[in-house]
């Protein structure tokens, strides 16, 4: 546990072994996290009180894996959830803008107990008849023992061909997204061949947004003004929002902190991802 993670002055505790690895100490709530998540949370324990990068992150937490800054920005966003806290109070996990997150001290402390180890077990008894009758064995102990066990085909090649498979898939979607994207942004730059009946423009301070006119579109388009989210932001300067049934699609065209250059950042979720979560990604990443 690192030093500066005095258990007995932090509300949570993080048992990654356990079942529930999320557990609050007073009211003793479990909460159960993804693999990605927990590591995330104990790489910001061992640095607790300092900042870590985000490409340090996703080198340990997703570690072999094609992934992008977006499944960072998903896993505090459901930390900060589970912790009962949000990307506009930051009171337990602090993004530091271009660089990466804080935990705060005195918030989780890093456990290795199982919810197993302080469970009494119970007394082996020597004495006690093989219930499989005398001299059977049972068909665990002959796998184990079995000499021919080790000739049992190796999963290892299956394996990496399956991890290959999930890389490609991740590689195609982002394809699909970003052609996606440019499709709309081809709609902005050539307004003439826009159908009106298809497309809204709404101007609001420095930003503008187009976005499909559909119910899915206009009501995160709506939570977004109403939250007044990047109104008065000078690095975003458009915002275009599709819904399909399945999905969100969201480009933004923005100029970062550190150059002149536009960039655009094309993002996607699922159509029951919640606008808050929406919001919170594109603010974290659009800058």
């Amino acid at each position: 546990m690192n030093p500066a993670s005095n258990s007995a002055d932090c509300p949570w505790r993080l048992v990654p072994l356990a079942r529930q690895q999320l557990v609050h100490v007073k009211t003793q709530k479990e909460k159960r996290l993804k693999g990605p998540e927990c590591k995330v949370l104990e790489i910001l324990i061992q640095h607790v009180g300092k900042v870590v990068d985000k490409d340090t992150i996703l080198a340990e937490a997703w570690a072999g894996r094609v992934v992008s800054d977006a499944s960072l920005t998903q896993s505090i966003a459901q930390l900060r959830l589970a912790l009962g806290d949000n990307g506009k109070e930051q009171k337990c996990i602090k993004t530091i803008p271009n660089k990466g997150y804080l935990l705060f001290e005195n918030i989780v402390a890093l456990c290795a107990d199982t919810d197993n180890e302080n469970t009494p077990k119970a007394p082996v008894d020597e004495n006690r008849p093989n219930e499989l009758g005398d001299g059977a064995v049972s068909p665990a102990h002959s796998f184990l023992t079995d000499p021919r066990s080790s000739n049992r085909p190796s999963f290892t090649v299956g394996e990496r061909m399956l991890q290959a498979v999930k890389v490609v898939g991740a590689i195609g979607s982002l394809i699909v997204t970003a052609i996606h994207t440019l499709a709309l942004i081809d709609a902005w730059t050539k307004p003439l061949q826009v159908n009106l009946n298809e497309w809204v423009e709404s101007q609001q301070g420095e930003v503008t947004y187009v976005y499909i006119n559909n119910e899915s579109s206009f009501r995160l388009f709506e939570f977004i003004l109403t939250n007044n989210a990047f109104s008065t932001r000078s690095s975003l300067s458009k915002v275009f929002i599709s819904a399909t049934p399945q999905n969100y699609y969201v480009a933004c065209v923005y100029t970062p902190s550190y150059s002149n250059d536009l960039r655009v950042k094309n993002l996607s979720f699922d159509l029951e991802e919640s606008h808050y979560f929406i919001e919170e990604t594109m603010d974290e990443l659009c800058q």
